[in-house]
């Protein structure tokens, strides 16, 4: 009997085999295609790790000469210590945002030499609104750059820039909207032989809600 039902059962037992086999495969893809869908969704959560700070803290260092009347001015600190912010997002494609180290109260109509103020403006073009990304700075023939400038009392200075020098860097944008804005501005020019260049250094994290 046993030697009978072996003999007789060859065709099921390659139909089983296949069946294992085939199951086994698609088992196999089922699983790789799970694992290649984590690893989308972790290589996508990097920008969700990019939260919004509500400490802001710059580094601004700044030794610029041919200011107004050929003026002179010099500031250095670690902790520029911010007493006021300022945003406004004008339009789907504008944003603008002022960070002072002077209250409203302390301004008498016209900056003293230690009064300061950080000024990003957020720009998009062709038809794109304002989203999280990197605004480089005055790169226009983007879709996103940004302006940055420190006004002072003695004038507004710019990251002035010539052939050959690194670029001035830009503002990282990890979160924007009509209630706030928030990210990191990041530039530098440091060219002190060159007058109309000189230093200047803006680091930082920023946020900036409507009022």
């Amino acid at each position: 009997m046993i030697f009978f039902y072996t003999t007789q059962c060859p065709f099921k037992s390659a139909v089983m085999k296949k069946l294992v086999f085939y199951s086994a495969l698609f088992i196999f893809f089922l699983l790789s295609a799970c694992g290649n869908k984590k690893e989308e969704n972790a290589a996508g959560s990097t920008e969700s790790e990019k939260v919004c700070s509500k400490n802001s803290h710059f580094r601004l260092e700044i030794n610029k000469e041919k200011l107004n009347n050929n003026e002179s001015f010099s500031f250095k600190t670690n902790d520029f210590e911010i007493q006021s912010v300022v945003y406004s997002m004008k339009s789907d494609s504008v944003a603008d945002i002022r960070i002072s180290n002077y209250s409203s109260e302390e301004f008498s109509g016209s900056l003293n030499d230690e009064q300061i103020d950080i000024c990003i403006s957020l720009y998009s073009k062709n038809g794109k609104r304002l989203k999280p990304g990197l605004y480089r700075y005055l790169d226009f023939d983007a879709d996103y750059y940004s302006k940055v400038n420190i006004v002072t009392s003695k004038g507004v200075i710019w990251f002035n820039w010539v052939s050959g020098m690194p670029v001035q860097g830009g503002v990282e944008v990890y979160q924007i909207d009509k209630v706030a804005a928030c990210g990191v501005a990041d530039l530098t020019v440091d060219k002190i032989d060159n007058k109309s260049i000189g230093v200047v250094k803006l680091s930082g994290n920023f946020f900036a809600e409507a009022k």
